[in-house]
């Protein structure tokens, strides 16, 4: 069960950090920069994963976001059936929170299919909106840092 809270949670956060906040040119612009360093499937592997997991924990959710992530997770489900992330055979996939990771951040259609239930649920775009805070958008840059310092290397 701890599993799947770390995998809604981190859902939750890239969601709420990358595309759903009307996404700024310069949060694009760093999303494809991490995108382009991480989605490569001979490249990446468990331990980068891992690290890049490790940024997301930076942020600790509130029992409010936790609850949202849960209503997320269950809206995207057959988004997430969709996703193909079989090329990335470096990655420890049998552990969920990597391969949710590898999902949302390097499977194309699992996004497209992600903004579709938002575009189609106003109640869940709602929540969404209502949740977010601008303190969020701090948190959001130093997530991003730290995933492109994982890179540096």
């Amino acid at each position: 069960m701890r599993h799947i809270l770390i995998v809604l949670s981190f859902m939750f956060i890239v969601a709420n950090n990358y595309w759903l906040n009307c996404v700024a040119d310069d949060d694009l612009e760093k999303l494809h920069k991490i995108q382009s360093l991480l989605c490569v499937p001979n490249k990446t592997d468990t331990a980068i994963m891992d690290k890049v997991i490790e940024c997301e924990h930076k942020h600790n959710q509130t029992a409010e976001e936790i609850a949202f992530a849960k209503k997320l997770a269950i809206k995207l489900t057959d988004c997430a059936k969709k996703a193909d992330v079989s090329a990335y055979t470096k990655v420890d996939q049998t552990v969920m929170e990597r391969k949710g990771a590898l999902i949302m951040y390097c499977d194309k259609e699992f996004f497209n299919c992600m903004v579709k239930v938002f575009v189609d649920n106003k109640d869940l775009m709602d929540e969404h909106d209502r949740l977010n805070k601008p303190e969020d958008k701090a948190v959001e840059v130093k997530t991003h840092q730290c995933i492109l310092d994982v890179f540096k290397n």
